[in-house]
């Protein structure tokens, strides 16, 4: 197999990645598709950036990175854009299991919607109907949002979907993203968005199928960064880009191709320079779980956000 990335391989050299993620349903390149960023000290200076018209071909490039880069006993620290968790309460009512401490496992939520995503190699994906599908599982409208003309739904599943937000956006945000977008001054989208001005909701639901897939490639041997460090080679982060890259993007990025591939490779830099899980950030959030009890652990945390900010007030929506 050839190298992925010949002038980055160093043995025992850490490489750091950012995912700009996208639910486009066809073949796209370009702005608002899918890019990736990858920063290692073994050229600071520089940055390597990839570009994928599918998510398909995004996945099978970090799997051949992973195995790649086993060979030369290099981690790999991976930031990703969507959210790795939903609120507290609706993963609750999602997750189908007879034992409570699955519920601290995030994977556990991939997995469960990643058995009913399909998402074929073109990027046709059925998220809409995934999305109505567990708002009737939990009786609630919580994911909202649809494209005109509307997607075709089974008629059980028509009225499970609502054009816009039932509620204040506020009431569906985690506690990390309360935080994020308090300590970044900047509104941050709610999972629940489907679809409409900042909508991650569909990343989310197609991301999490996306980093099931990548965790059972390889026999779930990962980190999720702060709560889940078990040592291994892999670690896994929810990233914010607007929270790493700051305000200043829109007049600094005029040297890429797109404000996308300039975010990721502005991540992919600060995770470097922010020396991945070793982040003070990290461990401020572990340290404050007891107060917060295991919904901290249950909704995530996202990469650069100061956990010195979390109150109890966070809790209640």
């Amino acid at each position: 197999m050839s190298s992925v990335l010949p002038h980055l391989r160093g043995d025992g050299e850490p490489i750091f990645i950012a995912l700009d993620f996208s639910a486009r349903s066809k073949p796209a390149l370009g702005r608002n598709t899918i890019w990736l960023g990858l920063s290692s000290s073994l050229q600071p200076d520089s940055s390597f950036t990839a570009n994928f018209s599918t998510r398909a071909s995004a996945l099978n490039y970090l799997l051949t990175l992973f195995e790649e880069s086993e060979l030369t006993h290099q981690q790999i620290h991976l930031g990703v854009d969507f959210g790795t968790a939903l609120p507290s309460r609706i993963t609750e009512a999602l997750c189908d299991s007879g034992s409570s401490s699955d519920l601290h496992e995030p994977w556990h939520l991939w997995d469960q919607i990643s058995d009913l995503i399909t998402d074929h190699s073109d990027n046709s994906n059925n998220r809409f109907e995934v999305a109505a599908y567990l708002n009737r599982s939990i009786g609630e409208h919580y994911f909202w949002g649809l494209p005109t003309p509307k997607p075709a739904l089974p008629p059980p599943l028509q009225s499970w979907i609502l054009p816009l937000s039932p509620k204040r956006t506020g009431d569906q945000l985690r506690i990390c993203e309360r935080i994020a977008q308090r300590q970044a001054r900047s509104r941050i989208s709610s999972t629940a968005q489907l679809y409409g001005a900042g909508a991650v909701g569909s990343q989310t639901l197609l991301g999490m199928a996306f980093l099931s897939k990548l965790t059972r490639a390889i026999d779930h041997r990962f980190n999720l960064w702060p709560f889940h460090l078990n040592g291994h080679r892999i670690t896994l982060y929810e990233i914010w880009p607007r929270l790493l890259v700051g305000p200043q993007a829109a007049n600094s990025s005029m040297a890429f191709s797109c404000n996308d591939e300039y975010q990721v490779v502005i991540s992919a830099a600060w995770m470097r320079m922010h020396d991945g899980p070793t982040s003070a950030h990290g461990k401020t959030v572990v340290e404050r779980t007891p107060e917060i009890g295991a919904r901290l652990r249950r909704e995530g945390w996202i990469l650069g956000t100061d956990a010195r900010n979390v109150s109890l007030d966070d809790t209640d929506p």
